[in-house]
């Protein structure tokens, strides 16, 4: 399993993995509700939509380029209803808009993209870091996106512009990133060695 995510109501799991597939799991029973089958690689991260009608999906391998794509997917059918082709490597994480209309995804060819959900087409690129792009996340309020990187960077953009507004730097690479419920702070993942 390379990542998890809580549905809204807290009554569903979902979970990515190497085996190519995402699952979605009943929380109090443990029953394995539907299984989403169409990356060709191993899927690296996984989001549910705000209304939490829809499943979003990445993909990618390091060692192969197989599948560099975003997927949506229906939650309760489980079809494809779109796929997202524009990085030139392995998609590291996906987020989603608090409205919904527009996803994030982050890259180890060292850009993150955003998407207009709707039509597929890549509205912004945003570039600056030097190494991949290991997690992303939008602010609450939709006006910022933080990326997190290998570089020993996480910068914070506008989302409508695309400029970066902030870079924070690390003494080693980072893995993760999150906002805080109000917005006012960031919190980074680095790496189990930099802490060891």
């Amino acid at each position: 399993v390379t990542a998890c995510a809580w549905s809204l109501d807290g009554r569903f799991i979902l979970s990515a993995s190497d085996d190519k597939t995402l699952r979605l799991w009943e929380r109090e029973t443990g029953a394995l509700i539907r299984v989403y089958e169409g990356h060709t690689d191993q899927v690296t991260a996984c989001a549910w939509s705000p209304d939490g009608r829809f499943l979003l999906s990445a993909s990618g391998n390091i060692f192969s380029s197989s599948d560099n794509t975003l997927r949506l997917w229906d939650r309760d059918t489980g079809a494809v209803i779109r796929v997202y082709e524009r990085h030139t490597s392995y998609v590291t994480a996906c987020a989603w808009s608090p409205d919904g209309r527009f996803l994030l995804s982050a890259s180890s060819d060292q850009t993150l993209r955003l998407w207009e959900r709707d039509t597929g087409a890549v509205i912004r690129v945003y570039e600056g870091h030097t190494d991949w792009v290991r997690a992303c996340a939008w602010s609450p309020d939709g006006r910022f996106i933080l990326s997190a990187s290998g570089d020993q960077t996480a910068r914070i953009w506008e989302a409508e512009s695309g400029h970066c507004v902030a870079v924070f730097h690390a003494m080693s690479g980072l893995r993760g990133c999150a906002w805080s419920h109000q917005g006012d702070q960031i919190a980074l993942r680095f790496r189990r060695e930099a802490l060891g």
